[in-house]
């Protein structure tokens, strides 16, 4: 049982320490908090994403019976709330043997990609109507995606977060002017758990060159000022507190070299990889040389872009597909996404996939067509919208095509 007492100051939630634990969590995590009391009332948020309740009202309604559930099966700690929108969250609960004083909610997030069958699902499952979908659409593509493995070692950050108050530490504030004001701003907030003096201009310099996969300057600066500002035996309690660090500065390369063009799936795998690595470690010299490995590894993991990866390139692009499935898809614009000219894009794809991109689109758009047909009761007007065609009758031309009858025909059929 997770020692939480901490926490509670006159059998009621400590806020103040709670909303200094606030920033170390966001930034260390990249979910949004928020603080419930033991009344099941919001007290505390903090993130871009913590007030989804105020579109989706009873997102909560199941979490009395959560949190019941949970203290008499389990007591303290960290626990995944499944909601009933797809949308999930890490809580903390706070309780001892005779009283629950709250819970420490971070999320919400999604447990697999963003795409439009999920929005129909959810539009299906909640009985919404068609003019949800937008606002559902946007709401959902702010919302962060946690892998299985990702939540368990975000769950074990959370715990040495918020069960070691020596941890916690309100971070001094950086007003930073350079061109990568917000990579910058997240380094500065995820490491800086210790106050100290740190030059801003090297951290932007060095996650620069993490970016554009410069190894022989990275492990420069790394030698020559990053490890010396952020992994030095000074705390009485170092090895943990480097830990923790450590892994907030994983998280950080991850989201830094997708931004260099690595896919997200490679960088969350090695994020995952190097938290397992860096909680195992035993001494801090075992910590360090996984930390000077592991930046090797990111930077590295940039340069091997060079050659263009056919199966990734057409990955991309079907993700690209799933994500604007109900906007206009141009080939230009997904030959840019994947960062090859459209001509040479639309020759790979037809070789890859053995049809056109364009008929790979309609083909996507009517499958998600046919699940809409069975599930719902909308029109086919609607439907046809919701997947990208504008008019019904070319929507109907396209469907024949690919299934041989018409939407109103395979409804028919399906409701046999």
């Amino acid at each position: 049982m997770y020692q939480l007492s901490h926490l509670i100051k006159q059998k009621i939630l400590d806020l103040p320490l709670i909303e200094s634990l606030a920033k170390t969590l966001y930034y260390g995590t990249g979910l949004s908090l928020t603080v419930i009391d033991q009344s099941h009332n919001k007290v505390f948020s903090h993130g871009p994403n913590a007030h989804v309740d105020d579109f989706l009202e009873d997102i909560f309604h199941p979490f009395v019976g959560f949190v019941k559930d949970t203290i008499k099966n389990h007591g303290n700690g960290v626990y995944t709330y499944d909601s009933d929108y797809a949308l999930s969250y890490l809580v903390t609960v706070v309780a001892d043997s005779s009283s629950y004083y709250g819970s420490i909610l971070l999320g919400p997030f999604l447990n697999k990609e963003v795409n439009e069958h999920l929005i129909n699902e959810v539009m299906h499952e909640q009985n919404f109507s068609m003019s949800k979908r937008e606002q559902l659409k946007d709401l959902f593509n702010l919302i962060p995606i946690l892998s299985s493995s990702r939540n368990y070692y975000i769950q074990q950050l959370v715990a040495a977060i918020v069960t070691n108050p020596h941890v916690v530490d309100l971070y001094p504030e950086a007003h930073l002017t350079e061109l990568t004001e917000e990579m910058a701003d997240t380094f500065n907030h995820t490491i800086e758990i210790e106050k100290s003096d740190h030059n801003h201009a090297l951290e932007v310099l060095f996650l620069t060159k993490v970016q554009i996969g410069d190894i022989e300057k990275v492990i420069d600066l790394y030698n020559e000022h990053i490890k010396a500002q952020y992994f030095s035996q000074t705390s009485p309690n170092h090895l943990r507190n480097s830990k923790n660090k450590a892994i907030a500065f994983s998280t950080l390369l991850s989201r830094t070299i997708i931004t260099g063009g690595v896919e997200a799936e490679k960088s969350l795998s090695l994020a995952e990889y190097y938290a397992q690595k860096i909680e195992h470690s035993h001494n801090f010299e075992e910590l360090i040389d996984i930390i000077e490995r592991m930046i090797i590894k990111y930077t590295n993991s940039v340069l091997q872009l060079s050659n263009i990866n056919h199966v990734s390139v057409i990955k991309n692009a079907s993700k690209f597909v799933h994500l604007h499935l109900s906007e206009p898809i141009r080939l230009n614009d997904v030959a840019n996404y994947v960062n090859l000219s459209p001509n040479y894009f639309s020759s790979l794809f037809k070789r890859e996939m053995n049809l056109s991109f364009a008929d790979y689109v309609n083909q996507t758009r009517v499958k998600e067509s046919q699940y809409l047909l069975e599930t719902t009761n909308y029109s086919i007007l609607d439907i046809a919208i919701s997947v990208g065609y504008n008019n019904q009758n070319y929507f109907t031309t396209i469907f024949r095509k690919f299934t041989g009858i018409t939407p109103k025909q395979y409804r028919m059929r399906s409701a046999k």
